[in-house]
């Protein structure tokens, strides 16, 4: 298969489904024993989250990204705090897999993993896509950025078959429905009114 997107693009693609799943942590989470599909939801959610993300997307960074970033020393500490950060995500997940194999999972524990979880990754991610790409692609040039996006691309196809990003996107679309948060225009935020202190007119 033709790689037709850089490493970065794919890369922060990946990052791009992992936040919708975050988000269906989060709201599956919130609403076990209200929803009888949640459990189901955060169940296949997380599996996702350890075949595709920890046991994957992060490994292919540990293993064929991070290294050719030691040499500078500012983002050798980024990378071995991400390592670590990947870790502790890995353990998130694993410990949401175990609760929701229980016969009625305790939904403010895993709420509150759910919130750590979030609250780790968008910096971590963010990072990556802001710091990490951009660094790398200027340290060993376009030619080799984009020939270690492909191989990658033909890692992911090796291993899971022939258009599996796009397969995973449907299911996640699917959970989101079910939850009731496919609808973009649900996030909507409300305009604030005036500023404290502001005069009305």
């Amino acid at each position: 298969m033709e790689n037709k997107i850089s490493l970065g693009e794919d890369l922060m693609r990946e990052h791009g489904l992992m936040n919708r799943m975050i988000l269906l942590y989060k709201e599956s989470a919130n609403c076990l024993g209200q929803n009888p599909e949640a459990k189901d939801i955060l169940q296949k959610t997380a599996k996702i989250m350890k075949e595709f993300i920890h046991d994957f997307h992060e490994e292919n960074e540990e293993h064929d990204v991070y290294p050719l970033l030691t040499e500078n020393a500012k983002l050798r500490t980024l990378t071995e705090t991400m390592e670590k950060q990947h870790e502790i995500g890995r353990q998130i997940t694993e410990y949401i897999l175990n609760a929701t194999k229980a016969g009625d999972p305790h939904s403010i524990a895993i709420s509150a993993m759910t919130a750590e979880f979030e609250r780790m990754y968008l910096p971590h991610a963010s990072l990556e896509d802001t710091v990490l790409w951009p660094a790398l692609q200027e340290m060993k040039g376009d030619a080799f950025y984009m020939k270690l996006g492909a191989s990658l691309e033909k890692k992911e196809e090796e291993r899971f078959g022939e258009e599996y990003f796009e397969k995973l996107e449907t299911k996640i679309e699917k959970f989101e429905k079910k939850l009731g948060i496919g609808d973009l225009a649900k996030f909507t935020a409300n305009a604030p009114g005036p500023a404290s202190g502001e005069q009305m007119a």
